[in-house]
């Protein structure tokens, strides 16, 4: 039985040794003059260990069923020739895939996925500039590295396999399929929320080590989803989209009303999971939300805003990159995109802004944690950081009375070092299954969710303010979408309407802005606020600003976009539905869908 199990065993040993070396290779080729220091190689093996050990047991999932056939069948010098030819086979596109993304990463820039198929001109290009000779050379490696790779496997085949007796069968039957499940867990990258996703591995600030770290291999087949492609949506020819959407984006800050008491405030951002409008005072809903109603009376309150989308993945990117959100796409998957995104935390880097991400749940979900490294955050915390009793105290991880705690904290400290910082919080508990840590107020679960969330948020701000951390603070409060409830689906305007607040002691005073905006317009109003250039945020708007002249908003979810315009009418288009007669407002909607899907390839 021993000699079964430990064949498996060199088998997934034998491709972990295989990938560590080709991270080494990556490193050696790619690194350029600024060579690793050997503690930076050894954190780039270990931190892209998990992704090489999800490789390591799909490749293995053929010989274990094979052993498993064996303990019945005793016709091991079979089946042993059989796994000579898979190993054989197994070998070439391992080789193919890892020499392509060490040699066409000087060009790219990325890991090997499948967006850059559609760039095979430019890999044509690239390969052009090699020398036959390079070539030639290339090819002769590639030939003794998949030589040498089915060579290492081939040699953890046994020469023979004893017969059991019945019951070692049985045994050895049962051992199997428990190992199955376990091998299955590996291969999806844990039992949690999350998935196996190239962000997990991301460790450090210096994108080209988080890059090693990630396997090529897996990097490439994990992208062929439909959620990890490159959003496709082309109407008009390009010179007539960008005509009719240039002059609706770039905003200057001149003219801006000011609403703050300093240029540098310390900036804390609260993101509230699926709070839109139809739990505030929006909709009529103030009794669900209390808190917020006090500080959208006393802080300045955006009356007209809109999310960009439905889910977390795509809203964080709107507020944190002033990015819109697609359709059937989440550019926060397309992890060859993420760091060439802008982003505030980038921005404020630069002023001398540290950044942190504070989350209560699992930070690889949707490549989240890959994101916020690419695009700039020095510091993301998440469940694990939390003691393990907190970590259960709701069901996507830690509730959110404990995780504002810990951000608290965390701010005192930035205080308390002089650290200018901007911390992003977002919560979870308002999400089903709807379970929070309190007594009922209401009958309906979901209303009593997003009641605790708004209980959350009032002791905070009191914390705030007891702890002396409210002056001097700009505290931006907002959801990343809105949530179905009753009548009210997707298709609402009234679901897409949220509360945004600006409040904290570095805000002057109360205010109502009833222009329309997006959650994506914050970036390039905060920065404007701030006097910081942004132009780099393509698609988002200063909406304070004396040059913002067309006021309009976007949304969208799967198939569907929407748009509202300047007189506060709501469209929304089904994009599967081939109208013949299109009207204005869904030729500009394609228009600025098309507009952002060209940005998105570009980068």
């Amino acid at each position: 039985m021993k000699q079964r199990l430990l064949f498996l065993v060199k088998v997934v040993v034998s491709m972990l040794l295989v990938f560590v070396v080709c991270k080494l290779a990556f490193i050696l080729v790619n690194a350029g003059e600024d060579k690793p220091a050997v503690t930076d190689l050894i954190s780039t093996c270990w931190h892209g260990l998990s992704l090489d050990l999800t490789m390591a047991l799909y490749i293995v999932t053929v010989p274990a069923l094979v052993t498993i056939v064996s303990i019945w069948w005793n016709q091991w010098k079979w089946m042993r020739n059989l796994l000579k030819v898979y190993f054989s086979l197994i070998s070439i596109p391992l080789v193919v895939g890892i020499t392509a993304d060490i040699v066409l990463y000087h060009y790219w820039g990325i890991k090997l996925e499948a967006s850059v198929m559609q760039f095979l001109d430019t890999t044509g290009a690239a390969f052009t500039s090699i020398s036959w000779g390079a070539l030639l050379l290339l090819l002769i490696i590639g030939i003794v590295t998949c030589w040498a790779i089915a060579r290492l496997l081939i040699h953890t085949l046994p020469s023979s396999m004893p017969v059991l007796s019945l019951r070692k069968k049985w045994v050895m039957s049962a051992i199997m399929v428990l190992l199955l499940p376990l091998m299955v867990v590996g291969i999806r990258g844990g039992i949690g929320e999350s998935t196996a996703n190239v962000g997990q591995v991301y460790f450090s600030q210096n994108q080209f080590l988080n890059h090693a770290a990630v396997n090529p291999v897996f990097s490439f087949l994990s992208s062929f989803s439909s959620t990890h492609r490159l959003p496709e949506h082309y109407y008009f020819d390009s010179k007539t989209c960008q005509e009719m959407t240039d002059s609706l984006f770039f905003t200057d800050s001149q003219g801006t009303d000011t609403l703050l008491t300093t240029r540098r405030p310390h900036i804390v951002m609260v993101i509230m999971e699926g709070c839109g409008g139809t739990f505030t005072l929006l909709n009529d809903k103030a009794e669900v939300t209390p808190n917020l109603t006090r500080l959208a009376h006393e802080g300045v309150f955006f009356s007209n805003c809109y999310a960009n989308s439905w889910r977390t993945d795509r809203g964080n990117v709107s507020i944190l990159s002033g990015y819109p959100a697609f359709p059937n796409s989440s550019v926060m998957k397309v992890s060859s995109k993420c760091d060439k995104l802008p982003s505030i935390a980038r921005a404020l880097a630069r002023e001398g802004y540290y950044a942190r991400y504070i989350y209560g749940g699992d930070i690889n979900f949707t490549n989240t944690k890959g994101y916020l490294i690419g695009t700039g955050f020095n510091e993301t915390i998440s469940d694990k950081d939390f003691p393990i009793a907190d970590q259960q105290s709701s069901s996507w991880g830690v509730c959110d009375e404990k995780v504002l705690d810990r951000a608290i904290q965390m701010i005192a400290q930035d205080r308390k070092e002089g650290v200018q910082s901007m911390n992003v919080i977002m919560t979870l508990s308002s999400h089903e299954p709807w379970d929070v840590p309190m007594k009922k107020k209401f009958d309906d679960e979901e209303l009593n969710a997003f009641y605790y969330l708004d209980k959350c948020i009032g002791q905070f701000v009191d914390k705030m303010k007891a702890n002396k951390l409210w002056d001097n603070t700009l505290l931006i409060i907002l959801p990343d979408h809105g949530s179905r409830y009753q009548d009210h689906g997707y298709e609402s305007h009234i679901t897409c309407h949220i509360p945004l607040i600006w409040t904290g002691g570095a805000v002057k005073g109360q205010k109502d802005i009833p222009v329309i905006c997006n959650q994506s317009d914050i970036a390039a109003t905060l920065l404007g606020q701030m006097g910081i250039p942004h132009e780099e945020f393509t698609f988002s708007r200063d909406v304070l600003s004396s040059s913002y002249r067309h006021p309009f908003a976007t949304y969208s979810f799967t198939n569907h976009v929407a748009f509202i315009d300047n007189t506060n009418q709501f469209f929304l288009y089904d994009l599967q539905d081939n109208r013949t007669t299109e009207d204005a407002n869904l030729r500009l909607s394609k228009a600025l869908l098309q507009r952002a899907c060209e940005d998105l390839r570009d980068r």
